[in-house]
């Protein structure tokens, strides 16, 4: 289970871990190091460790949101006038329910299950299709026949 928490002291090598992992785009600081997360953001004397929330899973960090309000124009405080997200970062990572089997691929219904979601794949690319034929002034005749229903 997943649960939120405030920055800690220990966390910089893990959030560091964190922002490597995360997809954050082309714009992001890579490769981000404890010492860069100290140098640009925690040393600062307007940090403050309850707008950095931190999702644990455990004794793991799967992700960190950063909120925060700017400096004073002296900055030297925090001006609460306005404030901002300044960044979320997310480890991708698979999440399964508690009840997920060890052994999936034996139990009965795992060819239903990847049949349902199969359609449901299915279904969802054939109405997009039909949707940009419509925009685009087409007709639906693109799609291929095996996927049409009869």
């Amino acid at each position: 289970m997943i649960e939120l928490r405030s920055f800690r002291n220990g966390d910089p090598p893990r959030l560091a871990d964190v922002w490597r992992c995360a997809d954050l785009g082309p714009a992001a600081l890579q490769p981000m190091t404890s010492a860069l997360l100290e140098a640009g953001v925690f040393s600062k004397p307007y940090f403050d460790r309850r707008g950095l929330l931190v999702a644990c899973e455990g004794p793991r960090i799967v992700g960190f949101a950063h909120a925060a309000f700017g400096p004073n124009e002296a900055q030297t405080a925090i001006d609460t006038q306005c404030g901002s997200t300044l960044l979320v970062a997310i480890v991708p990572h698979a999440v399964f329910p508690a009840n997920v089997k060890t052994d999936w691929w034996r139990w009965p219904g795992t060819a239903s299950l990847i049949a349902r979601e199969y359609s449901k794949y299915v279904v969802t690319w054939v109405v997009q299709k039909v949707a940009i034929q419509e925009i685009s002034g087409g007709s639906a005749s693109a799609i291929p026949r095996h996927l049409v229903a009869r």
